[in-house]
């Protein structure tokens, strides 16, 4: 089937005319409609979901912290501890291990 010549009337056509008529007189305790069943991995999903939206979107202290020290001149920036984060973060998403040298 070529569902690119269908056009978005003629789907709606298939999908209104596929669903159950009810008048008002209709007792909608016997129409079979679709159900759905979820894994645990998706209600796992849906826990765990509910445990992030509990956490703050921004570590309050860690930004006054930060802030504080970018205003006092004291924040220290490493370019070595940069990209070592950085290699660092990029060896864990991959799964591979880098190895470490020692400066001579």
């Amino acid at each position: 089937m070529n569902i690119s010549r269908i056009g978005a009337s003629q789907l709606y056509k298939v999908q209104s005319s596929s669903a159950p008529k009810l008048g008002p007189d209709s007792d909608a305790s016997q129409v079979k409609g679709d159900s759905i069943t979820l894994s645990s991995t998706v209600e796992h999903l849906g826990v765990a979901r509910a445990a992030m939206d509990q956490l703050p979107d921004v570590r309050a202290d860690k930004v006054a912290a930060l802030k504080s020290a970018i205003n006092q001149k004291t924040y220290a920036l490493s370019p070595r501890a940069t990209a070592d984060g950085i290699l660092r973060h990029a060896a864990e998403a991959t799964g591979t291990v880098q190895p470490r040298t020692t400066e001579s």
